[in-house]
């Protein structure tokens, strides 16, 4: 027990320092998204995956204990692969492909300095780090146009005289628009953060 707990100490503090240097050296992309879960409701939940991903590692800290760190040659190629890809990203002004890369970093060097079999064993908790980019505006229009369809037909099931215009909806007692707020994304987005962290803390089976 004394040898887990002494190499899973070992493992913490290096895991800790590898997460400092990267907020260090990546300071402005973190910078960045901060901001946007600062001010964002729909991606607030950003600050909490970190936390949530390193409490997902504890819970796993004396089976990680048992495995061999094997430090790796491939894993090292790819943290400058993906500090390559990051440079692009910033360089051409795209932010998710970007924050993407910033995530996959913590991958890569998990990789290059514990091995494969640690990025294996911690599958889940590193990719659970991806929930953190602020990814899904794109879907708003078409959950708008979602919110609308269902609108239009359930002031028909009620008898309502209707009239559509895309996103305008118009009745003998009034005009309505479906603004983006109604799209519910906010809503999607937590609920299959939770969800997705509610399934693997739960269930055993994929089905």
């Amino acid at each position: 027990m004394t040898i887990i707990q002494s190499t899973y100490t070992k493992n913490i503090i290096l895991i800790s320092s590898l997460i400092f240097s990267l907020l260090l050296a990546f300071n402005g992309s973190f910078n960045k998204l901060a901001l946007i879960w600062e001010y964002s409701n729909t991606y607030g939940h950003g600050f909490l995956i970190l936390p949530t991903t390193l409490w997902l590692i504890h819970r796993k800290k004396n089976e990680l204990a048992l495995i061999e760190a094997q430090p790796s040659l491939l894993g090292l190629v790819l943290v400058g692969l993906t500090s390559l890809f990051w440079f692009v990203s910033v360089v051409s002004y795209i932010n998710v492909l970007e924050q993407f890369a910033l995530f996959s970093l913590f991958i890569v060097l998990t990789w290059a300095f514990f091995g494969w079999k640690v990025v294996f064993f911690l599958r889940f908790p590193l990719a659970f780090l991806y929930f953190s980019i602020p990814i899904g505006d794109f879907l708003i229009p078409y959950l708008q146009f979602v919110t609308a369809d269902i609108s239009v037909y359930m002031i028909k099931i009620l008898g309502i005289p209707v009239y559509r215009d895309g996103m305008y909806i118009q009745i003998p007692n009034g005009n309505f628009v479906v603004a983006e707020a109604c799209s519910g994304i906010r809503f999607l987005i937590s609920t299959i953060t939770i969800g997705v962290l509610y399934s693997y803390l739960n269930f055993t089976k994929l089905y």
